[in-house]
Protein backbone atom coordinates (compact mmCIF):
# COMPACT_ATOMS: atom_id res chain seq x y z
CA UNK A 1 0.00 0.00 0.00
CA UNK A 2 2.81 2.40 0.89
CA UNK A 3 4.48 1.71 -2.49
CA UNK A 4 1.24 2.47 -4.31
CA UNK A 5 0.90 5.77 -2.42
CA UNK A 6 4.51 6.70 -3.25
CA UNK A 7 3.99 5.88 -6.92
CA UNK A 8 0.85 8.03 -7.01
CA UNK A 9 2.67 10.95 -5.37
CA UNK A 10 5.54 10.70 -7.90
CA UNK A 11 3.04 10.57 -10.77
CA UNK A 12 1.16 13.63 -9.52
CA UNK A 13 4.40 15.58 -9.05
CA UNK A 14 5.63 14.60 -12.51
CA UNK A 15 2.39 15.66 -14.18
CA UNK A 16 2.36 18.92 -12.21
CA UNK A 17 6.00 19.63 -13.11
CA UNK A 18 5.13 19.08 -16.77
CA UNK A 19 1.95 21.12 -17.08
CA UNK A 20 2.47 24.00 -14.62
CA UNK A 21 5.64 25.42 -16.27
CA UNK A 22 3.93 25.10 -19.66
CA UNK A 23 1.28 27.56 -18.57
CA UNK A 24 4.00 30.21 -18.19
CA UNK A 25 5.76 29.50 -21.50
CA UNK A 26 5.75 32.21 -24.14
CA UNK A 27 3.46 30.98 -26.91
CA UNK A 28 4.99 31.14 -30.38
CA UNK A 29 3.13 31.09 -33.67
CA UNK A 30 2.47 27.40 -34.55
CA UNK A 31 4.06 27.42 -38.00
CA UNK A 32 3.25 24.37 -40.13
CA UNK A 33 4.18 24.14 -43.82
CA UNK A 34 4.49 21.61 -46.62
CA UNK A 35 2.51 19.53 -49.09
CA UNK A 36 0.47 16.34 -48.97
CA UNK A 37 -1.97 14.32 -51.02
CA UNK A 38 -5.56 15.16 -49.98
CA UNK A 39 -6.25 11.69 -48.56
CA UNK A 40 -3.63 12.35 -45.86
CA UNK A 41 -5.28 15.47 -44.49
CA UNK A 42 -5.83 13.73 -41.12
CA UNK A 43 -2.07 13.25 -40.83
CA UNK A 44 -1.49 16.93 -41.57
CA UNK A 45 -4.08 17.93 -38.97
CA UNK A 46 -2.43 15.67 -36.37
CA UNK A 47 0.96 17.19 -37.20
CA UNK A 48 -0.48 20.67 -36.76
CA UNK A 49 -2.24 19.67 -33.52
CA UNK A 50 1.06 18.46 -32.08
CA UNK A 51 2.58 21.85 -32.84
CA UNK A 52 -0.33 23.87 -31.47
CA UNK A 53 -0.43 21.85 -28.25
CA UNK A 54 3.31 22.31 -27.66
CA UNK A 55 4.09 18.61 -28.04
CA UNK A 56 6.04 19.54 -31.15
CA UNK A 57 8.40 22.52 -31.40
CA UNK A 58 10.48 21.75 -34.46
CA UNK A 59 10.24 18.69 -36.70
CA UNK A 60 9.55 17.20 -40.12
CA UNK A 61 7.59 14.17 -41.28
CA UNK A 62 7.88 12.76 -44.80
CA UNK A 63 6.23 9.78 -46.51
CA UNK A 64 7.00 8.17 -49.89
CA UNK A 65 4.70 5.74 -51.71
CA UNK A 66 6.02 3.77 -54.68
CA UNK A 67 9.07 6.03 -54.74
CA UNK A 68 7.11 9.29 -54.87
CA UNK A 69 6.51 11.77 -52.01
CA UNK A 70 2.89 11.83 -50.81
CA UNK A 71 3.38 13.70 -47.53
CA UNK A 72 6.13 16.25 -46.86
CA UNK A 73 5.61 18.65 -43.97
CA UNK A 74 7.72 20.58 -41.50
CA UNK A 75 6.80 22.67 -38.50
CA UNK A 76 8.04 24.94 -35.77
CA UNK A 77 11.48 26.36 -35.17
CA UNK A 78 15.02 25.32 -35.89
CA UNK A 79 15.97 27.64 -33.03
CA UNK A 80 13.23 29.08 -30.84
CA UNK A 81 15.54 31.54 -29.09
CA UNK A 82 16.35 33.34 -32.34
CA UNK A 83 12.92 32.56 -33.85
CA UNK A 84 14.67 30.85 -36.76
CA UNK A 85 11.96 28.84 -38.46
CA UNK A 86 12.18 25.21 -39.51
CA UNK A 87 12.24 25.23 -43.31
CA UNK A 88 11.99 22.63 -46.06
CA UNK A 89 15.78 22.17 -46.14
CA UNK A 90 16.40 22.25 -42.37
CA UNK A 91 18.57 19.35 -41.26
CA UNK A 92 18.90 17.73 -37.89
CA UNK A 93 21.01 15.10 -36.17
CA UNK A 94 19.65 11.58 -36.67
CA UNK A 95 21.50 9.84 -33.80
CA UNK A 96 20.96 6.05 -33.94
CA UNK A 97 18.57 6.36 -36.88
CA UNK A 98 21.63 7.35 -38.89
CA UNK A 99 22.78 3.72 -38.76
CA UNK A 100 20.28 3.24 -41.58
CA UNK A 101 22.79 4.91 -43.91
CA UNK A 102 25.69 2.58 -43.08
CA UNK A 103 23.30 -0.38 -43.27
CA UNK A 104 22.47 0.66 -46.83
CA UNK A 105 26.17 1.14 -47.62
CA UNK A 106 26.99 -2.33 -46.25
CA UNK A 107 24.23 -3.81 -48.43
CA UNK A 108 25.82 -2.16 -51.47
CA UNK A 109 29.18 -3.68 -50.53
CA UNK A 110 27.57 -7.11 -50.09
CA UNK A 111 25.99 -6.61 -53.52
CA UNK A 112 29.45 -6.10 -55.01
CA UNK A 113 31.06 -9.02 -53.21
CA UNK A 114 33.20 -6.84 -50.94
CA UNK A 115 31.45 -8.03 -47.77
CA UNK A 116 29.54 -11.14 -46.76
CA UNK A 117 27.02 -11.13 -43.91
CA UNK A 118 27.97 -14.67 -42.85
CA UNK A 119 31.73 -14.20 -42.70
CA UNK A 120 33.66 -13.35 -39.51
CA UNK A 121 34.80 -9.76 -39.11
CA UNK A 122 38.33 -11.14 -38.81
CA UNK A 123 38.23 -12.10 -42.50
CA UNK A 124 38.46 -8.37 -43.16
CA UNK A 125 40.17 -7.18 -39.97
CA UNK A 126 42.32 -9.97 -38.43
CA UNK A 127 43.38 -7.96 -35.36
CA UNK A 128 39.72 -7.60 -34.34
CA UNK A 129 39.58 -11.24 -33.25
CA UNK A 130 41.57 -10.86 -30.03
CA UNK A 131 40.03 -11.59 -26.60
CA UNK A 132 37.51 -14.12 -27.92
CA UNK A 133 36.00 -12.07 -30.73
CA UNK A 134 37.18 -14.34 -33.54
CA UNK A 135 33.73 -15.84 -34.12
CA UNK A 136 31.86 -12.54 -34.45
CA UNK A 137 30.33 -12.36 -37.92
CA UNK A 138 29.25 -9.26 -39.81
CA UNK A 139 25.66 -10.37 -39.20
CA UNK A 140 26.24 -10.47 -35.43
CA UNK A 141 27.79 -7.01 -35.51
CA UNK A 142 24.81 -5.62 -37.44
CA UNK A 143 22.27 -7.27 -35.13
CA UNK A 144 23.87 -6.35 -31.77
CA UNK A 145 24.99 -9.85 -30.74
CA UNK A 146 28.69 -9.22 -30.15
CA UNK A 147 28.54 -8.72 -26.37
CA UNK A 148 30.92 -5.74 -26.73
CA UNK A 149 28.65 -2.87 -25.88
CA UNK A 150 30.89 -0.40 -24.04
CA UNK A 151 34.52 0.70 -23.95
CA UNK A 152 36.57 0.02 -20.83
CA UNK A 153 38.90 2.86 -21.85
CA UNK A 154 37.07 6.20 -22.23
CA UNK A 155 37.23 7.84 -25.64
CA UNK A 156 35.88 11.10 -27.03
CA UNK A 157 34.64 12.01 -30.47
CA UNK A 158 37.73 14.17 -30.99
CA UNK A 159 39.85 11.02 -30.73
CA UNK A 160 38.23 9.75 -33.93
CA UNK A 161 39.98 12.46 -35.94
CA UNK A 162 43.28 12.66 -34.10
CA UNK A 163 44.02 9.20 -32.68
CA UNK A 164 42.79 6.60 -35.16
CA UNK A 165 45.53 4.10 -34.28
CA UNK A 166 44.53 4.31 -30.60
CA UNK A 167 40.85 3.90 -31.50
CA UNK A 168 41.64 0.79 -33.52
CA UNK A 169 43.55 -0.64 -30.56
CA UNK A 170 40.68 0.13 -28.17
CA UNK A 171 38.31 -1.68 -30.54
CA UNK A 172 40.59 -4.70 -30.86
CA UNK A 173 41.02 -4.83 -27.07
CA UNK A 174 37.26 -5.09 -26.48
CA UNK A 175 36.28 -8.16 -24.48
CA UNK A 176 32.84 -9.73 -24.95
CA UNK A 177 30.80 -9.63 -21.77
CA UNK A 178 28.86 -12.70 -22.89
CA UNK A 179 29.34 -15.49 -25.37
CA UNK A 180 28.91 -13.94 -28.80
CA UNK A 181 25.50 -14.64 -30.25
CA UNK A 182 23.94 -15.51 -26.89
CA UNK A 183 22.35 -12.12 -26.08
CA UNK A 184 20.97 -9.09 -27.91
CA UNK A 185 22.22 -5.83 -26.42
CA UNK A 186 21.70 -2.67 -28.46
CA UNK A 187 24.98 -0.77 -28.59
CA UNK A 188 24.78 1.84 -31.33
CA UNK A 189 27.84 3.80 -30.24
CA UNK A 190 30.31 0.91 -30.05
CA UNK A 191 28.99 -1.16 -32.95
CA UNK A 192 28.67 1.99 -35.08
CA UNK A 193 32.34 2.79 -34.55
CA UNK A 194 33.41 -0.79 -35.28
CA UNK A 195 31.31 -0.81 -38.45
CA UNK A 196 32.70 2.53 -39.66
CA UNK A 197 36.30 1.35 -39.28
CA UNK A 198 35.51 -2.02 -40.89
CA UNK A 199 33.89 -0.40 -43.94
CA UNK A 200 36.86 1.93 -44.42
CA UNK A 201 39.27 -1.02 -44.26
CA UNK A 202 37.35 -3.03 -46.86
CA UNK A 203 36.83 -0.21 -49.37
CA UNK A 204 39.19 -0.83 -52.33
CA UNK A 205 39.72 2.94 -52.72
CA UNK A 206 40.53 3.37 -49.00
CA UNK A 207 38.06 6.25 -48.66
CA UNK A 208 36.78 7.50 -45.33
CA UNK A 209 33.14 6.71 -44.67
CA UNK A 210 32.04 10.33 -45.21
CA UNK A 211 33.45 10.27 -48.76
CA UNK A 212 32.07 6.80 -49.44
CA UNK A 213 28.53 7.83 -48.56
CA UNK A 214 28.82 10.99 -50.66
CA UNK A 215 30.04 9.08 -53.71
CA UNK A 216 27.95 5.91 -53.37
CA UNK A 217 24.66 7.16 -51.93
CA UNK A 218 23.96 10.86 -51.64
CA UNK A 219 25.15 12.03 -55.07
CA UNK A 220 24.03 9.15 -57.33
CA UNK A 221 20.69 8.77 -55.54
CA UNK A 222 20.16 12.52 -54.97
CA UNK A 223 19.63 12.04 -51.23
CA UNK A 224 20.09 15.09 -49.02
CA UNK A 225 22.05 13.86 -46.03
CA UNK A 226 25.63 13.78 -44.77
CA UNK A 227 27.66 11.65 -42.39
CA UNK A 228 28.41 14.79 -40.37
CA UNK A 229 27.65 18.50 -40.32
CA UNK A 230 30.14 20.64 -42.22
CA UNK A 231 30.71 24.05 -40.66
CA UNK A 232 29.58 25.79 -43.84
CA UNK A 233 26.17 24.13 -43.35
CA UNK A 234 25.66 24.99 -39.69
CA UNK A 235 23.12 27.65 -40.62
CA UNK A 236 20.93 24.96 -42.23
CA UNK A 237 20.68 22.73 -39.19
CA UNK A 238 18.39 22.83 -36.19
CA UNK A 239 19.70 23.41 -32.70
CA UNK A 240 19.49 20.24 -30.61
CA UNK A 241 17.45 20.39 -27.40
CA UNK A 242 17.57 17.55 -24.89
CA UNK A 243 14.39 16.85 -22.89
CA UNK A 244 13.91 19.26 -20.01
CA UNK A 245 13.67 17.81 -16.52
CA UNK A 246 9.90 18.31 -16.50
CA UNK A 247 9.49 16.70 -19.92
CA UNK A 248 11.68 13.81 -18.87
CA UNK A 249 9.68 13.21 -15.69
CA UNK A 250 6.38 13.33 -17.54
CA UNK A 251 7.54 11.01 -20.34
CA UNK A 252 9.17 8.59 -17.88
CA UNK A 253 6.10 8.33 -15.67
CA UNK A 254 3.87 7.70 -18.69
CA UNK A 255 6.40 5.14 -20.08
CA UNK A 256 7.83 3.38 -16.99
CA UNK A 257 10.22 1.14 -18.94
CA UNK A 258 12.14 4.26 -19.98
CA UNK A 259 12.24 5.42 -16.37
CA UNK A 260 13.92 2.12 -15.44
CA UNK A 261 16.35 2.47 -18.33
CA UNK A 262 17.48 5.96 -17.32
CA UNK A 263 17.71 5.14 -13.64
CA UNK A 264 20.21 2.44 -14.60
CA UNK A 265 22.01 4.82 -16.93
CA UNK A 266 22.27 7.75 -14.51
CA UNK A 267 22.45 6.27 -11.05
CA UNK A 268 24.08 2.86 -11.54
CA UNK A 269 27.30 3.94 -13.21
CA UNK A 270 28.81 0.55 -12.50
CA UNK A 271 26.13 -1.14 -14.60
CA UNK A 272 26.69 -2.13 -18.20
CA UNK A 273 23.90 0.17 -19.35
CA UNK A 274 25.45 3.13 -17.53
CA UNK A 275 28.83 2.53 -19.15
CA UNK A 276 27.24 1.99 -22.53
CA UNK A 277 25.41 5.33 -22.44
CA UNK A 278 28.43 7.29 -21.21
CA UNK A 279 30.88 6.24 -23.93
CA UNK A 280 31.71 8.14 -26.05
CA UNK A 281 30.35 11.53 -25.01
CA UNK A 282 29.46 14.53 -27.14
CA UNK A 283 28.11 18.06 -27.01
CA UNK A 284 25.58 18.07 -29.79
CA UNK A 285 25.58 21.78 -30.61
CA UNK A 286 29.36 22.23 -30.87
CA UNK A 287 30.17 22.80 -34.60
CA UNK A 288 33.64 21.37 -34.10
CA UNK A 289 32.29 18.07 -32.80
CA UNK A 290 29.51 17.96 -35.36
CA UNK A 291 32.18 17.80 -38.09
CA UNK A 292 33.39 14.46 -36.73
CA UNK A 293 31.90 11.32 -38.27
CA UNK A 294 30.47 8.52 -36.14
CA UNK A 295 27.65 7.04 -38.20
CA UNK A 296 25.55 5.94 -35.23
CA UNK A 297 25.47 9.51 -33.90
CA UNK A 298 26.52 12.17 -36.39
CA UNK A 299 24.44 11.60 -39.55
CA UNK A 300 22.75 14.90 -40.35
CA UNK A 301 19.99 15.29 -42.88
CA UNK A 302 16.37 15.97 -43.60
CA UNK A 303 13.46 13.63 -42.99
CA UNK A 304 12.94 13.85 -46.75
CA UNK A 305 16.42 12.49 -47.43
CA UNK A 306 16.00 9.56 -45.04
CA UNK A 307 12.53 8.67 -46.36
CA UNK A 308 13.76 8.85 -49.96
CA UNK A 309 16.69 6.53 -49.24
CA UNK A 310 14.38 3.98 -47.63
CA UNK A 311 11.90 4.20 -50.50
CA UNK A 312 14.48 2.08 -52.38
CA UNK A 313 14.14 -0.66 -49.75
CA UNK A 314 10.34 -0.53 -49.95
CA UNK A 315 10.34 -0.76 -53.76
CA UNK A 316 12.34 -3.95 -54.40
CA UNK A 317 15.69 -2.18 -54.38
CA UNK A 318 14.83 0.08 -57.31
CA UNK A 319 15.39 3.78 -57.89
CA UNK A 320 13.99 5.45 -61.02
CA UNK A 321 13.84 2.10 -62.77
CA UNK A 322 17.42 1.12 -61.92
CA UNK A 323 18.16 -1.87 -59.69
CA UNK A 324 20.23 -0.25 -56.91
CA UNK A 325 20.29 -3.40 -54.75
CA UNK A 326 19.97 -6.94 -56.06
CA UNK A 327 16.87 -8.81 -54.92
CA UNK A 328 19.04 -11.45 -53.24
CA UNK A 329 20.86 -8.81 -51.18
CA UNK A 330 17.61 -7.06 -50.33
CA UNK A 331 16.11 -10.34 -49.12
CA UNK A 332 19.11 -10.93 -46.87
CA UNK A 333 18.90 -7.38 -45.53
CA UNK A 334 15.18 -7.61 -44.75
CA UNK A 335 15.21 -11.08 -43.17
CA UNK A 336 14.81 -11.08 -39.41
CA UNK A 337 17.80 -12.80 -37.84
CA UNK A 338 17.25 -12.43 -34.10
CA UNK A 339 14.53 -11.45 -31.66
CA UNK A 340 14.32 -11.35 -27.87
CA UNK A 341 14.56 -9.26 -24.73
CA UNK A 342 17.67 -7.15 -24.19
CA UNK A 343 18.97 -8.10 -20.72
CA UNK A 344 20.26 -4.57 -20.09
CA UNK A 345 17.28 -2.44 -21.19
CA UNK A 346 14.49 -4.95 -20.67
CA UNK A 347 13.07 -4.01 -24.07
CA UNK A 348 11.91 -6.56 -26.61
CA UNK A 349 13.89 -6.06 -29.82
CA UNK A 350 14.09 -7.67 -33.26
CA UNK A 351 16.83 -7.18 -35.83
CA UNK A 352 17.59 -8.05 -39.42
CA UNK A 353 21.09 -7.67 -40.83
CA UNK A 354 21.37 -4.04 -39.80
CA UNK A 355 17.78 -2.89 -39.30
CA UNK A 356 15.19 -3.07 -36.56
CA UNK A 357 12.03 -5.02 -37.22
CA UNK A 358 8.77 -3.32 -36.24
CA UNK A 359 5.04 -3.92 -36.77
CA UNK A 360 2.88 -1.36 -38.57
CA UNK A 361 -0.72 -0.55 -37.57
CA UNK A 362 -1.91 -3.20 -40.05
CA UNK A 363 0.03 -5.83 -38.09
CA UNK A 364 2.55 -6.28 -40.91
CA UNK A 365 6.33 -6.37 -40.51
CA UNK A 366 8.26 -3.23 -41.44
CA UNK A 367 11.95 -2.43 -41.21
CA UNK A 368 13.79 0.63 -40.03
CA UNK A 369 16.08 2.32 -37.62
CA UNK A 370 15.21 4.46 -34.63
CA UNK A 371 17.42 6.79 -32.67
CA UNK A 372 17.74 8.75 -29.48
CA UNK A 373 15.19 11.50 -29.09
CA UNK A 374 12.47 10.03 -31.30
CA UNK A 375 14.16 10.01 -34.72
CA UNK A 376 13.00 7.15 -36.93
CA UNK A 377 13.05 5.94 -40.54
CA UNK A 378 10.96 3.01 -41.80
CA UNK A 379 10.58 0.97 -44.98
CA UNK A 380 7.31 -0.92 -45.49
CA UNK A 381 7.71 -3.22 -48.53
CA UNK A 382 4.21 -4.68 -48.12
CA UNK A 383 2.65 -1.30 -48.85
CA UNK A 384 5.56 0.22 -50.82
CA UNK A 385 5.81 2.95 -48.18
CA UNK A 386 8.75 4.67 -46.56
CA UNK A 387 8.63 7.36 -43.91
CA UNK A 388 10.90 9.39 -41.68
CA UNK A 389 10.32 11.55 -38.64
CA UNK A 390 13.02 13.93 -37.41
CA UNK A 391 12.96 16.46 -34.59
CA UNK A 392 15.49 18.70 -32.87
CA UNK A 393 13.44 18.74 -29.64
CA UNK A 394 14.35 15.33 -28.32
CA UNK A 395 12.33 12.97 -26.17
CA UNK A 396 13.38 9.99 -24.05
CA UNK A 397 12.03 7.52 -26.60
CA UNK A 398 14.54 5.49 -28.61
CA UNK A 399 12.74 2.57 -30.28
CA UNK A 400 10.24 4.20 -32.62
CA UNK A 401 7.76 4.72 -29.78
CA UNK A 402 7.65 8.52 -29.59
CA UNK A 403 3.92 9.43 -29.44
CA UNK A 404 4.60 12.39 -31.74
CA UNK A 405 5.56 9.89 -34.45
CA UNK A 406 3.20 7.01 -33.63
CA UNK A 407 0.17 9.33 -33.79
CA UNK A 408 1.16 10.40 -37.30
CA UNK A 409 1.92 6.83 -38.35
CA UNK A 410 -1.45 5.59 -37.10
CA UNK A 411 -3.38 8.19 -39.09
CA UNK A 412 -1.21 7.57 -42.15
CA UNK A 413 -2.26 3.93 -42.32
CA UNK A 414 -5.87 4.82 -41.59
CA UNK A 415 -5.86 7.10 -44.67
CA UNK A 416 -3.65 4.97 -46.92
CA UNK A 417 -6.36 2.81 -48.49
CA UNK A 418 -8.29 5.86 -49.71
CA UNK A 419 -5.17 7.12 -51.45
CA UNK A 420 -4.49 3.74 -53.07
CA UNK A 421 -8.10 3.48 -54.31
CA UNK A 422 -7.85 6.89 -55.99
CA UNK A 423 -4.57 5.90 -57.63
CA UNK A 424 -6.16 2.72 -58.99
CA UNK A 425 -9.04 4.67 -60.46
CA UNK A 426 -6.51 6.91 -62.20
Amino acid sequence: MENIKLACIIAILAVSCYFVPKSFEHKLLPIVEGDFQPEFRDVAMAFRANMEAGREKGAAFVVYHKGEPVFDMWAGYADRQSLRRWRNNTTTMMFGAGRAVTTFLVAQMVDRGLLNYSKPVTDYWPEFGSHGKQNITLEMLLSHQTGTHYFEEPISLRDLNTQQARIDKVICDLKPLWKTGSHIVSHDLVSGLILDRLIERVDPKHRDIYTMVQEEITKPLDVKLSMHLSRVDVYKTARIHSPSVTNFLYQAVTSPKYLWLHINSWFRKGSYIGKMYSSPSTVFNDPELREITLSSVSVTGTARGMAKLFSILSNQGQYKGDQVLKQETLTQLLTRTVTGVCPETGFHVSYTRGLQSFTNPYGETVYGQSGYGGQVVIADPSNQLSMAYASSYLSIYEFGEDPRFTDLQSKLYTNLQRYIERQLKG
